[in-house]
Parts: C-alpha cells; structure tokens; sequence
C-alpha cells in the first residue's frame, strides 16, 4: 500500500464520540480506546443495482459509523426552535470514521477495527473465526514483515446541514431527526436516503449534537425546501408517532424502523419524540446569522495550528472592540510543587490571562480558554481529564475560568454574553451593559457574516415581544444564555425573588471552591445545570438547598418549592 496518513482516534463507545489523539500518548479514559484509521477515498459508488446472487453482494455487515465536525463551514442561519438552538448551515465539514462491525463494538470488551494488513492491503472479515484471524496474521507477519493490526477506516465530507445543538440524549436526537427525515420525504418530492443522520458525541459530556446532512455534492437544496415548510413537515411527523398501526411501546418497522437505520434501532422511542414536538413546537424562530469559519489563505487548510491562530485572531479582535486590551495572550501559569492540581501538572497556559485587581488580594486574575479548536492542542483525549482538573484548581484558588467553545464563537449571541461576563468582572456592572452600546463590538460581532453566500430566505415565524421584566431579571438574563436564558424568563414571568447569575461559593479562608449557575444566597438556594455534580456537592456539604437540572417544568417546580419552602421558614443562613 502507498503511505498515506494514519491518524489514531480515541473512541469513547459509550457516548460513541471520537477524538483525534496523540500517538505518543495514553487514552485519558477507560471508556475510551485508540484505533488507528485509515483514508477511504476514490471509491465509486453505484446510485442503484440489479439484485443478483454474486457472492461479493449477498452480505452486508451492520458497521458503527461515529462522526465530528473539523471546524469548517460556509456560515447559516441560527434558529430557535421550542426554546431549542437550530442551526442551518452549508458546507459543513465532517470526518467520519467506520470504527468496526457494531456486532462486535457492542460486545464487552469491544472489539474495534478490521484485521487490515497495511503493507499489502489485504483483509479479512472480522467475524471470521478466531482461528482463521490468527492464520491471517501469522502469514502475513511472515510475507510482509509486519503483523496485521485492527484499523478503522475515515473519510472527510462536506456537507450542508441543519444541526441540532446540545441535544439531552441520543434517544431524543435520534427519534426527532429520523422522525423528521420520513415526514420530509413525505411532504417533499425526495427519497428517504436524499437526506442522512449523524449525531455526533462528545468525550466530555453526555449532551450530543444531531445532525441531518445532504449527501448531495454542492447541496440538493432539500434543506432550504425542508425549512421553507417547517410546520407541515413537524406537524406529520408528530402524527406519524403518534398514530404507528401497532401502537409499539417505542418503534417497529411499521413507524420509524427501516432496514436502512437498523444501527439506530436501539434508540428509537416515538414518546421521546412525541415529548420534545409537544413541547418545541412546530415554528422556527429567527435568531442571527451565523459567519463562515474558514482557515486563514496563507494556512495550510488542515494545519492544527493555522486552525487554531485564526480563532486567537477572531478573540483579540473581539476583545479589543469590546475595550479588553490588557490581556496576554498564551501566557503561562506556573505551580509551586506543593500546591500543584497533581503531582504531574506543573503549569497551564491559558489563551488569554487578565492581571488580577492589585487592591483585592483575593483575585488572582481571568483566564479564558478557546476550547475545540483542534486536536492536537485542545481536543486531545489525553488531555481533556487534565483540562478539567486544572480549571476546577483554579477556579478553588481563586482565578476567574471562562471557557469558550468553537460553536460560542461562531454566535454572536453567546460571545456577546461571555464578553459582558468578562466586563462585569474586570470592570463592573455598569461597564457589562455599556457593550449593547458599542458599535464598535457590534460591528465586529456582525462583520464575519458580510461578503458570504446567503442561505435561501425562510418564511419563519418572528419572535414575539418578550413581557416585559424588571431591570433586575433584565441584567440577569444578560449574563446567562441558553436554557437557562428559558427557565430565568419563566422565574421572572412568575414573579419569583431574583436570582445571582454566577454565584461562587467562597471557603472558610475567602478561596471560591466551586459556582452555581444561579443562586438565592438569602435562602441558601443553589441552582445548577446537569452534570455539575461536582460543585454541586460543595453547596450541599454547606447545608444549601441543591437543584440539578433536569427540563424546565421540573426546574422550575423544584426552584418555587425550595424558595417557598425557605421563605415560609424564615429563610436560612447561607454558607
């Protein structure tokens, strides 16, 4: 075989996320396991064939196919839907990696890969026998001088896509964007496989991103056509899970089971599906554009590094419109050895550092990090573990911690929130609120979307006038995003106290060892999102009343309780 690139892909089965990973390095997670892939390209496809009794066409194997994006798009249009972010986007790219037979990846432990030998190309089926595999590697250790190893194989897509962002569970990603697929080749004049799924996990959370992408080089424009008919087509795929013929107690093949999304089977549940139309809706409402990432013309298109400059030079340029100016960038934080993370971490570099406030000798500065840029330097597996563990030191040390993701960046909703966050805690209050203000930021916020193709203009319904809230709930909602952007305009529409956006909890010694995504600190009242367990279990140790989130009814009943609850108490001494 020709040399070609071998990238190794830590594969976290249980969230079916793949990560880019250093050779040199171990997995940073027993869930997660390395496979070497290799490239799949100049291969011709047959749009569609004669059924014929060939050997090589009477067996299909059932593969697991994972995916991520590389951080390359033609910008869209962003979306809210049901409270829920929606993204349409056109040239998208994706990499995707066939990680081994799902029969076997399934199994415990999991077997990954295709025996491959790579000197000459030749395989052998992974269900083979094991002696058979075996017989296959001894020979070729013998003609070829190297042993056949397990490998993947990959291929680079470029897609258009409408993106669901941070859905809760695969089961929900799974159902809505299937259920959505076989309404709109019901309403539309397309084939079921015009359009694929992909939801795409990640290493670090629970939370998945599902995607519905055109196969189509350059785009079929069935997208565009699937938005400009949104109701309709969200309408009958409500009806097609509520009235399967069989009235299954998750999905047969006589509601969202095909031969063709047999590997998804497991996770189809029209309930689910049912749930999450009650509660979105059937109308789009529209939020802001969303700007082109591409990489800078003098970097080379797949360098980690030209990938990862441009997004440092997107953030400065933002940070100095905005009046943020003394920042330093990759400045390196150095440990003493006996107040280290671990013993094996001696320092962190964050993208940006601001200096502390000399007059407070309890502020030890702001460090924000851009993660996702890349592989090789943000999204490595070995180093996500040391990631989080560095942050939350540093956060119970006392420095400020803002993370902002390749997607936030991309909003211009989510860096004008994390930029008034910065603001509030550099300068003040006051100083947050002037940035609406600033046409400089909000020309820099708006820019990127300039010069670039347009996606077709969608009929879609605008937002209605919000109530109106007081300027108290006002500047909270400023500084949060999201749901719990929702669920703060639901506690203000109720009349319920105001709540503390970003409440740290401080030790016995002044240091903040963990933050609440809101809090009542009257009534020792402590809100977080789900999978903050961590700092959650600092409040409660404290006697705090703890809400994780879950969705926003429960969230919301559970907050009116806990604060009637202290209030007709007499409210409680916070921590």
């Amino acid at each position: 075989m020709d040399e070609v690139d071998t990238p190794v892909f830590a594969v976290n089965i249980d969230r079916e996320a793949i990560i880019e990973s250093d050779r040199s390095s171990t997995s940073s997670s027993l869930s997660d396991i390395e496979l070497t892939a290799i490239p799949v390209c100049d291969v011709d496809l047959v749009h569609m064939s004669q059924i014929s009794d060939e050997e090589e066409n009477r067996f299909q194997l059932s593969v697991a196919t994972y995916g991520r994006e590389q951080g390359r798009h033609n910008g869209g249009q962003a979306f809210g839907w049901g409270g829920s972010p929606l993204h349409f986007r056109r040239g998208v790219h994706y990499r995707m990696v066939n990680v081994g037979a799902s029969s076997l990846v399934d199994r415990t432990p999991p077997e990954m890969g295709y025996p491959v030998c790579q000197i000459c190309g030749q395989s052998v089926s992974p269900l083979a026998s094991v002696r058979q595999i075996q017989n296959f590697r001894d020979k070729h250790q013998e003609w070829c001088g190297q042993e056949p190893a397990n490998v993947g194989f990959y291929a680079d897509v470029v897609a258009d896509a409408i993106t669901m962002v941070n859905m809760q569970d695969k089961t929900t990603a799974y159902t809505v964007l299937e259920s959505i697929r076989q309404a709109a080749a019901s309403v539309l004049d397309m084939h079921l496989d015009d359009l694929q799924v992909l939801i795409v996990g990640h290493v670090d959370r629970d939370e998945v991103d599902g995607n519905l992408w055109d196969p189509m080089p350059g785009g079929s424009g069935l997208l565009t056509q699937m938005l400009n008919n949104f109701p309709t087509i969200i309408s009958t795929a409500a009806e097609m899970l509520a009235g399967c013929p069989m009235d299954c107690g998750s999905s047969c093949n006589h509601c969202l089971q095909t031969f063709r999304n047999a590997y998804y089977h497991r996770y189809l549940d029209r309930h689910a599906g049912l749930e999450f139309f009650e509660r979105a809706g059937n109308r789009l409402a529209e939020e802001h554009d969303i700007p082109s990432l591409q990489p800078s013309p003098e970097n080379n298109p797949i360098s980690p590094a030209g990938e990862v400059n441009d997004a440092e030079a997107k953030l400065k340029h933002l940070l100095a419109m905005a009046g943020f100016s003394t920042g330093s960038f990759q400045q390196q934080i150095r440990f003493q050895y006996e107040f280290r993370p671990s013993p094996n971490l001696s320092s962190t570099t964050p993208d940006v550092f601001f200096d502390p406030d000399p007059d407070d000798p309890d502020d030890m500065g702001v460090c924000i990090y851009l993660d996702g840029m890349s592989d090789h330097i943000h999204g490595n597996a070995r180093t996500a573990a040391q990631d989080n563990e560095i942050r939350s030191w540093l956060r119970s040390k006392g420095y400020n911690v803002i993370e902002i993701t390749r997607v936030d960046l991309d909003d211009s909703g989510a860096m004008r929130r994390y930029l008034k966050k910065l603001g509030r805690i550099l300068v003040g209050k006051e100083f947050a609120k002037s940035l609406d203000d600033n046409n400089d930021l909000n020309a820099a916020l708006g820019q990127s979307s300039q010069n670039r193709p347009q996606p077709t203009p969608v009929p879609v319904e605008k937002k209605s006038p919000k109530a109106k809230v007081s300027s108290e709930y006002e500047e909270v909602l400023e500084l949060v995003g999201g749901e719990v952007s929702q669920l703060v305009s639901q506690l203000a529409a109720e009349g319920i106290a105001v709540p503390e956006p970003g409440y740290p909890l401080d030790d016995e010694d002044g240091v903040t060892i963990a933050e609440c995504e809101l809090a009542w600190p009257d009534l020792s009242v402590a809100y977080f999102r789900e999978g903050d367990q961590s700092s959650a279990d600092q409040f409660k140790e404290r006697e705090w009343t703890v809400i994780v989130g879950q969705d926003l009814s429960a969230d919301l009943a559970a907050i009116r309780k806990a604060i009637e609850g202290s209030d007709s108490a007499g409210g409680s001494n916070p921590s």
